[in-house]
């Protein structure tokens, strides 16, 4: 059916599991990877209604054991540096049953709204998102 509104078609695979997200950004000092925090949407997606509108839980820090927070992270920090990136970026996973972690979407330019996840992964991390963003490189 998608061939009926134009001549390309992106299929992706549909991974089923927990939804983990991840901040990380550089200062002066170096990569610095903060909190993982798990998104538990009332809907099926984690969509408009859930991520605007209250229909979602996001859990700082995720219910996660310690080895699988620091398995997160260390992808993160690894990602962010492989693809030479700068400024603040969220990454998301699906965290599959077996705790395989999948990334699914590298947010270069993450929200900052009262609503935005960033700010809670801040203040969890001991420092306040003034100082990051004054801080980022």
């Amino acid at each position: 059916m998608a061939f009926e509104y134009g001549s390309e078609v992106i299929i992706e695979a549909n991974f089923e599991g927990r939804e983990i997200t991840n901040e990380v950004y550089r200062d002066e000092d170096g990569t610095k990877v903060l909190t993982v925090t798990e998104i538990i949407s009332e809907n099926e997606f984690y969509d408009y209604e859930a991520k605007y509108k209250g229909k979602s839980n996001e859990v700082t820090p995720a219910e996660l054991t310690d080895l699988m927070t620091t398995q997160i992270q260390s992808l993160t920090k690894e990602t962010y540096g492989f693809l030479g990136m700068k400024g603040i970026v969220r990454m998301d996973y699906i965290l599959k049953s077996g705790g395989i972690p999948f990334l699914i979407e590298i947010n270069s330019v993450p929200g900052m709204s009262k609503e935005s996840i960033v700010p809670r992964m801040a203040k969890c991390y001991k420092s306040n998102l003034k100082s990051i963003l004054s801080e980022t490189i």
